[in-house]
């Protein structure tokens, strides 16, 4: 069997869904509105960094991006991956499979556009709660 160079990771990302995340953070925050939005911000913002830094690696790089629900998958060159995995950017997912794997498959596509699409809809996650947490500071 040819040595696979191609490699599917996924990105280790805090965000599941947000009324979880959010939920998990009131819990964590013995129910403090204020101090839960706080620190589902800062989930929000470490994900963001996390996807600046997995865009930088694979600029320029031939990939190709599979999102759904609750997954992005990112097949990409074997050397790329592994280096975002040692930086615990991403990990191997549980469904790359050697047998099933078909080179030809791999289209030419950046994934700059899909990770900038999903910082994107994190940012104004972020920005919608830092003016719902001043609106609230207003009313008090």
């Amino acid at each position: 069997m040819k040595e696979k160079t191609i490699l599917t990771v996924e990105p280790c990302l805090s965000v599941f869904k947000r009324g979880d995340d959010m939920r998990h953070c009131l819990k964590h925050s013995d129910n403090n509105l204020i101090e839960a939005l706080k620190m589902y911000a800062n989930n929000l913002q470490e994900d963001a960094t996390t996807l600046l830094k997995i865009a930088k690696h694979l600029t320029n790089q031939t990939v190709e991006v599979n999102a759904d629900t609750h997954m992005i998958a990112i097949q990409c060159p074997k050397e790329i991956a592994e280096k975002m995995i040692a930086e615990e950017l991403v990990s191997l997912d549980e469904f790359d499979d050697d047998e099933e794997y078909d080179e030809d498959y791999v289209e030419d596509e950046i994934v700059e556009e899909v990770i900038e699409e999903i910082i994107e809809d994190v940012i104004e996650e972020v920005v919608e709660e830092v003016i719902e947490e001043i609106f609230e500071d207003d009313e008090d």
